[in-house]
């Protein structure tokens, strides 16, 4: 657990002091690595079906950045406290990844962290309908993996993305792709 946190931080981007400049809405994620049954896993979010955009979806917790929010750490952090009830002290931000452009025009910025104490989460019944832990050891295997364009996609002239088949659950798109780049962190091919 440590030795992973130490290998992120070492192969990870340092987290931006500020935001990019860009023309699109800024967005940022919290990508939350938790100690889950003895093992690390990361922890996602699926997303409540009543919300307007990618309603059932995998996600991070995160979202648009609001005036408050100077930095993708903030808005990552801010969000992940209210879609799950994380506290700014618990986490501990290991790098960040590059950021991404979503299907609904956000330049979105992932940060990688660790939540210590992930046993007292509260999730947003409006936001989230459940929450998914997958241990780093499914994840890891690339034969796990399949590359191809989700729901919509091809109409939407989106590229392929990881995608991550766990039960009846899928992880894939802007997800997927920040998945994957942890992955390829850990394994070192970044």
């Amino acid at each position: 657990m440590i030795e992973i946190d130490a290998l992120l931080a070492a192969r990870l981007c340092t987290p931006m002091q500020a935001w990019q400049e860009t023309t699109l809405r800024r967005a940022a994620v919290l990508a939350p690595i938790v100690e889950h049954e003895g093992e690390d896993a990361l922890l996602f979010l699926v997303r409540a079906s009543s919300l307007r955009k990618h309603a059932g979806q995998i996600a991070f917790p995160g979202g648009a950045a609001d005036d408050r929010d100077l930095d993708p750490a903030m808005c990552a952090l801010r969000e992940t406290h209210e879609e799950i009830g994380v506290e700014q002290g618990h986490v501990t931000l290991l790098g960040s990844l590059r950021s991404l452009t979503s299907s609904s025009n956000y330049r979105v910025h992932c940060l990688v962290g660790r939540i210590r104490d992930p046993h007292e989460l509260r999730i947003d019944a409006a936001e989230v309908a459940r929450l998914l832990y997958v241990p780093l050891r499914e994840l890891l295997p690339a034969a796990r993996w399949t590359h191809e364009r989700g729901p919509g996609a091809a109409a939407a002239g989106l590229p392929e993305s990881p995608h991550f088949r766990i039960g009846n659950d899928v992880i894939w798109g802007l997800t997927g792709r920040f998945t994957w780049e942890i992955l390829e962190a850990l394994r070192g091919v970044a």
